[in-house]
């Protein structure tokens, strides 16, 4: 949550009026506003990656011949399968709040909304 508000916060800075601001600021702006939504992107794109991974797992597991391996086989089997059973996405609030692409897109349209926001906000007081 705290990315959500740093990327809207960066996005109302680097989206004001830059011709009031020195471009030295300009560019330590849009690069802070940058950094904050690749590190925003690499960890749900992580999360999508581990996902991924859980359904290659569930694949090649339910894949194996499982007449021709040992019963000590078979259990480690039963457990890898018992444990790649769901989804493995990123999650918090007891899975209320999944983190993904979808997540990312989200977060970038509501910091988009935030950014128009308080542009219209800062136009309106400036005419008062």
């Amino acid at each position: 949550l705290l990315n959500n508000g740093m990327l809207a916060l960066c996005m109302y800075q680097a989206s004001t009026n830059p011709t009031d601001i020195s471009p030295s600021r300009v560019f330590k702006l849009v690069s802070e506003l940058v950094s904050i939504a690749l590190e925003f992107f690499f960890i749900c794109y992580c999360s999508e990656r581990m996902d991924s991974c859980n359904a290659r797992l569930r694949r090649s597991a339910t894949r194996v011949a499982w007449e021709s391996v040992s019963p000590r086989v078979r259990k480690t089997m039963l457990v890898l399968l018992k444990m790649v059973g769901g989804g493995n996405h990123l999650a918090l609030y007891c899975k209320s709040l999944v983190i993904g692409c979808r997540y990312y897109l989200d977060a970038v349209k509501l910091a988009l909304s935030f950014a128009n926001f308080m542009r219209l906000q800062s136009s309106r007081k400036r005419l008062d």
